[in-house]
């Protein structure tokens, strides 16, 4: 029991570490996504169907669906990091960017898989409490029938009684 217990907290420590260490990649991606954006405005602003090719006229500003669209954009604006690069967006910060959200997506499902496994092992503990929670009361049941006519035998168990 007291295996279960010491298993779910590291668990859950693991988790929260994952989680943070995902947050921060998070939002250092998003920051250098956005910068990379409005280069790409700029850069772009003649070629109004490329612009409108990258899908970044509207960012979302929910906590991961952004990765997507940053993925397509890192995706669609490769082949032309050379005008990128006139703005002073090196390609190769393009390529660390795209693989910096893509190495805080590996961490989130890393942390959604952290998070299944504290689950799974807070409920073990739970149904192994619940379990013995069961026992003991059968056992107290038992135990004050068995020793009804000398009742301070229960205390030797554990089991408190009226003096």
């Amino acid at each position: 029991m007291r295996q279960l217990h010491t298993t779910k907290d590291e668990q859950y420590d693991e988790r929260q570490r994952v989680s943070n260490q995902a947050k921060d990649s998070n939002r250092a991606a998003r920051l250098l996504f956005k910068d990379h954006v409005k280069v790409a405005k700029v850069a772009f602003r003649q070629q109004p169907e490329l612009l409108h090719s990258f899908r970044i006229s509207n960012l979302s500003n929910r906590t991961w669906d952004w990765t997507e669209q940053a993925l397509s954009f890192y995706h669609k604006v490769e082949p032309h990091a050379a005008q990128m690069a006139l703005h002073n967006i090196q390609p190769n910060a393009l390529q660390q960017n795209k693989a910096a959200i893509e190495e805080a997506l590996t961490i989130k499902d890393q942390r959604l898989k952290k998070k299944a496994d504290a689950e799974n092992t807070t409920q073990a503990r739970n149904e192994s409490l619940k379990a013995l929670r069961s026992w003991l009361t059968e056992f107290h049941a038992t135990s004050r029938l068995a020793f009804k006519d000398n009742p301070q035998m229960l205390e030797a168990f554990g089991i408190k009684v009226k003096s």
